[in-house]
């Protein structure tokens, strides 16, 4: 399991070292310090493509900062912060929203290619299952077309994950244009 990002500096703290400016996402120094100098743009992309910033001597993901900046509301211990298009070092305010563990995951890239090509399908042995998950558990079901099989995955998407549904290529418009019947899903 994940564990929860450290807790953030105050917001006082934050303004005072940071300039945030909303419509492009960019975080830069106020202060002269070290080797950063004022208005140069804070931090640095890591290896899983997140924008870090290092603050009285602790790393944090620049869209947390962006957030507390940009709403000036502390942040929900609970919640994790989004990128809407995916883009992990796209920290424009429009692009961030609040969302649980679960929501944040459903929005997300596919970890490991489907051997199928289609995001949530994968052959079983005598069909293909069509798969989402949804806090932590699977919902599986099972076809014996490919496209069948997509098209109920990509439904299921929308079904449980509502706005947080992450198709990829293949939306569900996608199957209803080539003439795909429409599969029942749970």
């Amino acid at each position: 399991m994940q564990s929860r990002p450290k807790p953030l500096p105050l917001l006082s703290r934050l303004q005072e070292l940071l300039d945030y400016d909303p419509e492009t996402g960019i975080l830069r120094w106020k202060i002269d310090r070290g080797p950063t100098r004022i208005n140069m743009v804070a931090g640095y992309i890591d290896k899983y493509g997140y924008r870090q910033v290092r603050v009285d001597g602790v790393n944090y993901r620049a869209h947390r900062l962006a957030w507390a900046l940009g709403t000036g509301e502390p942040l929900p211990t609970d919640l994790d912060i989004d990128h809407i298009n995916g883009d992990r070092a796209d920290n424009r305010l429009a692009n961030l929203r609040l969302a649980t563990p679960s929501q944040n995951h459903s929005n997300g890239h596919n970890h490991r290619p489907s051997g199928t090509g289609f995001r949530g399908v994968k052959w079983n042995g005598n069909g293909f299952q069509a798969r989402v998950r949804l806090n932590g558990r699977h919902i599986n079901r099972y076809y014996s077309d490919l496209l069948t099989a997509a098209y109920a995955a990509a439904l299921m998407r929308e079904r449980y994950h509502g706005e947080f549904a992450n198709h990829g290529e293949h939306p569900p418009a996608l199957f209803e244009a080539l003439g795909v019947p429409k599969p029942d899903i749970p």
